[in-house]
């Protein structure tokens, strides 16, 4: 599903997750279909449901790093920067370190466009740019 988002196929990701979402709505990983499902549709800008769709996955499993950067930028498209400013404060605990400088030179979005609007709301939610400015 993400992959398609990946490589500039979002409708067919979102097509693909919802039929998984059908297929499978009691699956033990469902978050992983939810995050998938997300990512989806961030690609298409549908953010609102990209956001609840990670904030669900988030809740049943809070320390997949990520679905929470998905679900980060998600809410920063929507304008909630006060829940994207916690769910970064969440991540900072669960993936120490990241920066989103190098996060950038390898996130899966194909599109350098899109790779940098998604840095680009980490960023906006307090997201470090380079590990070392975090680091003692």
């Amino acid at each position: 599903m993400p992959n398609f988002a990946f490589l500039g196929q979002p409708e067919r990701g979102v097509a693909i997750g919802e039929k998984a979402m059908k297929l499978s709505p009691l699956d033990p990983f469902v978050f992983r279909n939810e995050h998938f499902l997300s990512v989806a549709c961030y690609g298409i800008g549908d953010f609102e449901r990209a956001a609840a769709l990670g904030q669900s996955s988030y809740e049943r499993v809070p320390n997949y790093a990520s679905n929470m950067r998905t679900t980060i930028a998600a809410l920063v498209a929507v304008g909630r920067l006060n829940d994207a400013r916690y769910l970064a404060s969440q991540h900072a605990e669960v993936e120490q370190g990241f920066s989103v400088s190098e996060f950038f030179k390898r996130a899966a979005f194909r599109s350098e466009d899109t790779r940098r609007q998604f840095c680009d709301r980490l960023l906006s939610a307090g997201m470090p740019l380079d590990a070392a400015l975090t680091q003692d």
